[in-house]
């Protein structure tokens, strides 16, 4: 079993053990790919006290090893020579994964020659150790013309302690950069969203506004039979409307900061209106609609619109997902400086394994090509985002499939 890393820095000497400390905090605190690609290379010929030192990764696609970094050389000029992996001394300590030192490179019958001849270097003696991930080799970090005498055990065990943490710290970095790089696209798409939904908005509410307002003029002067068919294309405008409005409010919600609310509102009155708002689907669904705790006088703090909003999504959600003449129960409480509202309705339920995907922006709890209940899938996302706004909670509870639902509100009593 080959002893840990910690343990074998432990047995070097005590200046070479503080200096490789040092460096591996060096290391894990360099977040730019090419800076600590650079420090690598300069680093391991200054440990060493060597004229130059390399840095080749394995490039699985070409079977080849390509220098990445180096000192003392033309850096451009390397970077464009591919190194087999059999037929040079890099492509040894690569394919046995294991130190290789060549106190007299002349002698080596695989020494690549035409990296010398590129750059103009005589290599005369070299050490190099792979670099590892999981005790796989990733590439080979190269010690190059040891100044004072020949290269040693110890010269072994700093470069192979170095190349270890050095393959951690550059696998993080490139982790990172492709973290960062993934987010600034997401954000580019967002951004492209967001202006996309701007430009719909307002290029779409001006000609449906001119739409609508022909159609309301023309009801009056139509005759009953035709007014039918106006009353149809006046709901459908009515619904689009609507579309629009409900992807604007979600993507205000998402740019929108933080916000202190001081204004204290009467739960009681939240619920009523919300449920005003919904009242022609409860009616001509046959709903029967029971309410508790109204009466408690319960007060949060927050966006008076917002919260109806909030409320008015999941009666509709309720409303949409319960079969005619279902039962729906509001229920209030509240306790511990907690105000909590649950809409539990007889419905279709959830599954176990959507009970959180229904939050998602979009969500549509059937097949879009078969599915029978109209609606965007964007009510819950925006209840959810108005219940963080004012620093509640919103979760959903079932039984399964077919046993009903209930959304339960958290929100903190306005002192």
């Amino acid at each position: 079993m080959q002893p840990r890393l910690a343990d074998r820095a432990a047995r070097l000497p005590s200046r070479a053990y503080e200096r490789l400390l040092e460096i591996s905090v060096q290391l894990n605190a360099r977040h730019d790919v090419d800076e600590l690609i650079q420090y690598i290379v300069e680093t391991a010929a200054s440990l060493l006290d060597c004229g130059a030192a390399s840095l080749l990764l394995y490039d699985a696609k070409v079977d080849r090893l390509r220098f990445i970094a180096t000192t003392g050389s033309d850096a451009s000029a390397l970077q464009a020579i591919l190194v087999p992996v059999s037929g040079s001394v890099a492509g040894r300590i690569f394919a046995e994964n294991r130190p290789i030192v060549e106190q007299d490179v002349a002698q080596a019958q695989d020494h690549f020659e035409e990296v010398d001849r590129t750059v103009e270097f005589q290599t005369r003696s070299l050490l190099g150790v792979p670099m590892r991930i999981a005790g796989k080799p990733t590439g080979v970090l190269e010690a190059l013309n040891k100044r004072s005498g020949a290269f040693t055990d110890e010269d072994t065990e700093i470069l192979t302690i170095l190349a270890s943490h050095a393959a951690i710290a550059l696998r993080n970095a490139r982790q990172i950069a492709s973290l960062e790089a993934a987010v600034e696209k997401l954000r580019s798409l967002d951004k492209l969203k967001s202006d996309f939904l701007a430009l719909a908005s307002h290029e779409l509410r001006t000609p449906l506004a001119s739409i609508l307002g022909v159609l309301g003029l023309l009801r009056s002067e139509l005759s009953e039979a035709h007014a039918l068919f106006l009353e149809d294309a006046l709901d459908a405008g009515e619904r689009i409307t609507g579309i629009i409005d409900t992807m604007c409010q979600l993507d205000t919600l998402r740019r929108e900061a933080d916000h202190e609310y001081n204004e204290s509102i009467e739960v009681s009155h939240i619920i009523s209106t919300a449920r005003a708002r919904c009242v022609e689907q409860e009616t001509a669904r046959g709903h029967r609609v029971r309410m508790d705790g109204l009466d408690g006088g319960s007060l949060v703090a927050g966006d008076e619109e917002g919260l109806i909003s909030l409320f008015s999504n999941l009666l509709e959600n309720a409303y949409q997902f319960t079969p005619d003449g279902g039962a729906i129960r509001i229920e209030v409480s509240e306790a511990r400086g907690f105000v909590t509202v649950s809409v539990e309705d007889s419905g279709i339920g959830i599954a176990a394994d959507q009970i959180e995907a229904v939050f998602g922006d979009f969500y549509q709890v059937e097949d879009h090509l078969t599915r029978t209940h109209g609606g965007l899938g964007l009510g819950l996302a925006i209840a959810r985002k108005i219940a963080v706004r004012h620093r509640g909670t919103i979760e959903a509870f079932s039984d399964g499939v077919g046993k009903g639902s209930r959304f339960t509100v958290v929100l903190p009593a306005a002192r």
